[in-house]
């Protein structure tokens, strides 16, 4: 059986589990703690945000689906 447990490390709380889970884990070869790689970086974060920002304040200047399918 396995469990899958998520915590976000952006809080000083998060990651004082994270690092008592890592040291459990040294002891225990049934624990065993991964980082999720499916995370985006901040810097990702914010280059959405910029995208989204700038969609909203230009709806205008990017092509329908149906216009962008054409030129599939």
């Amino acid at each position: 059986m396995a469990y899958t447990i998520k915590i976000s490390d952006t809080s000083p709380q998060a990651m004082s589990i994270i690092n008592m889970l890592k040291a459990l884990a040294k002891d225990y070869d049934f624990l065993h703690i991964t980082e999720d790689s499916t995370s985006i970086t901040k810097e990702q974060d914010r280059e959405l945000d910029r995208r989204y920002s700038y969609v909203t304040k230009n709806p205008t200047d990017g092509k329908s689906w149906e216009e962008f399918e054409k030129m599939l």
